[in-house]
C-alpha cells in the first residue's frame, strides 16, 4: 500500500515524463500485488481442507455435464460458520447425479473442498495461477447428502445463453451444433479434445471463444443497420446525425453481445475501444489506434489487474499492438485492401510466435493461411 501511495504521488507530481511513466508503472505493479495478496489470502484456509461443509449460493458461467457427472462454478453466499474464505468462487464437481444445476440456479449444498492445486509441467498449464486469475478459492466435490436441494431458478446472461445452446442442440444435433454453439455464445461445452487439437493445429482457436472479431462483426451489424434506415428515411438526420446514431447503436448491440458471450477478456477490451471511438466521434475528436489500446488496457489493469496472469491478456494486446503498430492503409481499391491483409496477417503470425512458444510450448504453421481466410484482421 505504501509504495502504491508513493508511485501515485510520483505520478502526480514528478515533471519528467519518463519518470512519470516508471511512477505509473510502479503503481500498477503494487496493485496487482496486493490484489494478488488478498487473492491468496482469501484461499480455503489448510484446517479447512477435507471437511464437509454446507454451501448456500447460485451457479455462475455454464455448468458441463457429461456422462452421470457434472461440473460448474459456484458463489457461496452463505457458509456454515461463515470462515473467512467464503468469499469467493468455489469449482464443485457432483458424480453420479441425475441432477445436474443450471446457470443461476441457487443451492444448498454440501461439498468437500480443498485449496486449488495441480501440476506444473511444461507445455502445460497452471492450475493454481488460473485460479488466482478467476477468484477461485476453493474446488472440491459434492457429498451425497439429504440437504442438497435446489432452491430457486436462475435468470441471468447465462441462462439465456444456455437456452440458445440448447435450442441449436434440439434443431441441428448436438454433434452438428457444437461449433455453432462456441462461434455464436461462447459454449465450449461439447468440443471434444479432437476438436481443440484441430483448432490449435490450423490456429484458430480464438475464433472457438468470443474474440474481438465477434465483437467487430456485432457492432458492424449494428452500423450497417443504421445506415440502412437513415437511407430509408433521411429525415432522421435532422434529429440526430447518421454518425453519432451509428456510433452509439454499434456500441449498444457489441455490449448486448459481449454480455450475452460471457464478457471474456479479448471481449472486454474490444469494448472498450470501440466505446472510445463512440465517445470521441460524439465529441467530434479523432481517437488513434495507439490511444485506443492504451486506455483498454489501462481501464483492464485498473478493475482487474491480475488479468496480466492470463495467455489471453498478452495475446490480446499485443496482437492487436502489433497490428497498430505494423500496418496502415497505404492505397484504396481492392488491390491495397488485399495488400494489407497480407501485411496485417503476417505481422499477427509473426509477432505472436514467440509469445505463443512462450505461452503454449507450440505453435501453428498455418496459421496465416487459416486465419486469412477464417478472420481477416481488423484494425481494432
Amino acid at each position: 500500500m505504501l509504495a502504491a501511495l508513493t508511485a501515485l504521488a510520483g505520478a502526480v507530481a514528478l515533471p519528467w515524463p519518463p519518470a512519470r511513466y516508471l511512477a505509473v508503472c510502479v503503481l500498477f505493479a503494487a496493485w496487482a500485488a496486493l490484489q494478488g495478496a488478498r487473492g491468496m489470502a482469501s484461499r480455503l484456509p489448510a484446517e479447512e481442507e477435507g471437511r464437509d461443509v454446507v454451501v448456500t449460493g447460485h451457479v455462475v458461467d455454464l455448468p458441463r455435464a457429461r456422462g452421470g457427472d457434472a461440473s460448474f462454478l459456484f458463489v457461496p453466499e452463505s457458509v456454515a460458520g461463515a470462515p473467512p474464505w467464503s468469499r469467493g468462487t468455489i469449482r464443485l464437481s457432483w458424480y453420479r447425479t441425475s441432477v445436474s444445476p443450471g446457470p443461476c440456479e441457487h443451492w444448498r449444498l454440501t461439498v468437500r473442498l480443498r485449496r486449488p492445486r495441480g501440476n506444473v509441467n511444461p507445455g502445460g498449464g497452471d492450475a493454481e495461477r488460473t485460479a488466482l486469475q478467476r477468484g477461485i478459492v476453493a474446488t472440491g466435490y459434492v457429498r451425497a447428502a439429504p440437504d442438497n436441494k435446489r432452491l430457486g431458478p436462475g435468470r441471468c446472461v447465462d441462462a439465456w445463453r444456455d437456452g440458445v445452446a440448447r435450442a441449436l442442440d434440439a434443431h441441428l444435433g448436438t454433434d452438428d451444433a457444437r461449433i455453432l454453439k462456441a462461434l455464436a455464445v461462447g459454449d465450449t461445452r461439447g468440443l471434444e479434445a479432437t476438436d481443440w487439437d484441430i483448432a490449435r493445429a490450423t490456429g484458430v482457436s480464438h475464433l472457438i471463444a468470443i474474440s474481438g472479431f465477434h465483437v467487430g462483426v456485432a457492432a458492424g451489424g449494428g452500423v450497417l443497420a443504421i445506415r440502412l434506415l437513415y437511407a430509408w428515411w433521411p429525415l432522421l438526420g435532422l434529429w440526430l446525425p447518421r454518425q453519432v446514431a451509428q456510433a452509439i447503436l454499434g456500441l449498444l448491440v457489441a455490449g448486448g453481445y459481449g454480455m450475452f458471450a460471457g464478457l471474456g477478456l479479448p471481449t472486454v477490451r474490444t469494448l472498450l475501444m470501440i466505446g472510445v471511438v463512440v465517445l470521441a466521434g460524439m465529441a467530434r475528436r479523432r481517437a488513434g489506434g495507439l490511444s485506443l489500446l492504451a486506455f483498454a488496457m489501462l481501464a483492464v489493469l485498473t478493475f482487474d489487474p491480475l488479468s496480466v496472469l492470463s495467455a489471453g491478456f498478452w495475446l490480446s494486446f499485443a496482437g492487436v499492438g502489433f497490428l497498430v503498430c505494423c500496418v496502415a492503409p497505404r492505397s484504396r481499391g481492392l488491390p491495397g485492401w488485399f495488400g494489407e491483409l497480407l501485411r496485417a496477417q503476417a505481422a499477427m503470425s509473426i509477432a505472436l510466435l514467440p509469445l505463443s512458444l512462450c505461452l503454449f510450448g507450440s505453435t501453428s504453421l498455418m496459421g496465416f493461411v487459416a486465419n486469412l481466410a477464417a478472420a481477416p484482421p481488423r484494425r481494432w
